[in-house]
């Protein structure tokens, strides 16, 4: 407790250092780590109402769609700290995006328990308990059961939903579920994936890429081996005839049979390399 204390301390002393205001700190709410912004909302809403951006008329809204992927946040009445600008308006209210919030919910899904996965409903500004094997989109998991109104319940597309809240540890965002962490993780995902785009990318195989980088290599070795190695006894030989005149017809055949060993290592390389390129 005395650390969160501490860090309301420090982002009034920062928020004042950059021209924000901070009205008000309520004791009240401390319970739950929740730092606000204004914004703006298109209908009314309620402390503890799930909003959702869209995306066409670029305005904030209650969320009245299940597992919104739009959702923006969750609306704090009474947050530790609202950080506003001086320019703002009656229709802005403090939304929360991260920390943990007091969500209002309703059982469509089942009653919600602690763990459980939350996310909003087709109940304006409601939210919802999700299966985790679905992997929809998530507002965040639940810090503790969920507490029942005391009214009576409402009908919804014919149905008896009951209404109440719950703490919300905000992750928004898509929920991915262990097989899909699985799959994501595994090497053939991280290898294959990989390999596929730089193929289509490039038009080239990688693995082919590199038997043709290999082969190169192979007859381009074969070639200056044979050259250095039987080329500088091929020019000893040719000077050699100047020198020795009668001793011609041997260096002849030396020198042929340098050409024949150079020609012959040369064509042993190039068949190597150009084995391992066609090689399937």
């Amino acid at each position: 407790m005395m650390g969160r204390y501490v860090l309301v301390l420090f982002l009034i002393t920062l928020g004042g250092s950059l021209g924000y205001h901070v009205p008000s700190v309520y004791g009240q709410a401390l319970s739950y780590t929740t730092v606000a912004s204004p914004v703006t909302v298109q209908g009314e809403v309620i402390n503890g109402d799930v909003v959702s951006y869209d995306a066409e008329t670029g305005t904030v809204h209650p969320s009245a769609l299940p597992a919104d992927e739009m959702m923006y946040g969750v609306v704090v009445t009474d947050p530790v700290m609202y950080i506003y600008e001086t320019t703002t308006t009656d229709r802005q209210v403090p939304v929360v995006r991260y920390g943990e919030a007091l969500v209002n919910v309703t059982d469509i899904g089942g009653e919600i328990r602690a763990g459980d996965l939350v996310t909003t409903s087709v109940v304006e500004g409601k939210g919802k308990r999700i299966s985790r094997d679905e992997g929809a989109y998530a507002l965040g998991f639940a810090l503790e059961d969920m507490r029942l109104l005391d009214q009576a319940p409402s009908v919804v597309r014919g149905k008896e939903v009951r209404m109440g809240t719950v703490p919300v540890a905000l992750r928004i965002g898509p929920y991915v579920t262990k097989d899909g962490a699985s799959y994501l993780a595994s090497s053939s995902v991280l290898g294959i994936t990989v390999t596929e785009r730089f193929q289509e990318r490039s038009g080239l195989d990688l693995f082919k890429l590199m038997r043709y980088l290999l082969g190169s290599l192979v007859a381009i070795s074969a070639v200056v081996i044979a050259a250095r190695r039987f080329g500088d006894t091929f020019k000893q030989s040719i000077v050699s005839v100047g020198r020795n005149p009668l001793a011609r017809s041997q260096i002849r055949a030396m020198v042929l049979w340098n050409a024949l060993f150079i020609i012959l290592i040369s064509s042993i390389g190039l068949g190597v390399g150009i084995a391992i390129v066609i090689a399937p």
